[in-house]
């Protein structure tokens, strides 16, 4: 299966909407307007919901902005080499999974996902039944090949926060989860990061992982700030 381009996301975003039909179907899915988020906001997301959740262990929390944007995820950046990569990243859940040698070896996304009925308005990420096993079963092997951890991390705040990025590839982790979503996903949002944190619950007891959420509104409003 092939994602739709970037920018065809991000205008389908926009119109999602510019309609009333639109803006209904937007309620029941509980997607709301994406905006900026200031700092005070960021800083306080580790504290809402699900993330104040004591039963699950995240190690690292931080957030794409304008700067990381223009820097990182770009069609002549190295943690891009084709189209379709590039797309993944620009869409609002999205979860890598990379062993200890920090090779990808799974991932998810919200475009390969689908309410489990029509009466449903949460996205389905158990689809195959990929969550019953950890690492989950990839959505789409070809897709998530050319996805650099460490440039991931580089060039999100992830790096400043723990003062020294080699601090991180120190920790011999048997798996690093890097998890990037957005908030005006609502409880789209909600529900991935749960569904995420319970399949980490199904790794053995003997591996160690490393968790790290990514918020990424900031860098989707830029996005669509440069399409206007």
């Amino acid at each position: 299966m092939k994602i739709t381009s970037s920018k065809f996301y991000i205008a389908s975003v926009i119109l999602l909407f510019s309609s009333c039909t639109n803006i209904i179907i937007s309620k029941f899915y509980d997607i709301q307007k994406i905006k900026s988020l200031s700092s005070e906001e960021i800083i306080n997301v580790p504290n809402s919901e699900p993330f104040n959740n004591d039963k699950y262990k995240i190690n690292y929390f931080g957030y794409f902005d304008t700067f990381f944007q223009l820097n990182t995820i770009n069609k002549s950046s190295p943690i891009v080499n084709f189209a379709n990569s590039r797309s993944l990243l620009l869409q609002p859940l999205t979860v890598l999974y990379f062993d200890k040698d920090f090779r990808l070896i799974s991932g998810l996304s919200n475009c390969y996902t689908t309410p489990k009925s029509i009466f449903s308005s949460s996205l389905f990420w158990n689809s195959n039944d990929r969550l019953l096993q950890f690492p989950p079963l990839t959505h789409d092997s070809d897709l998530f090949t050319n996805v650099n951890f460490k440039i991931i991390i580089q060039n999100s705040n992830i790096a400043s926060i723990i003062n020294n990025s080699d601090t991180l590839y120190k920790q011999n982790y048997d798996y690093y989860v890097v998890c990037t979503y957005c908030i005006f996903m609502g409880k789209q949002t909600v529900n991935f990061v749960n569904a995420i944190m319970e399949n980490s619950l199904l790794a053995s007891k003997k591996s160690k992982i490393c968790i790290l959420m990514i918020l990424k509104d900031n860098l989707l409003f830029n996005e669509l700030n440069q399409l206007e």
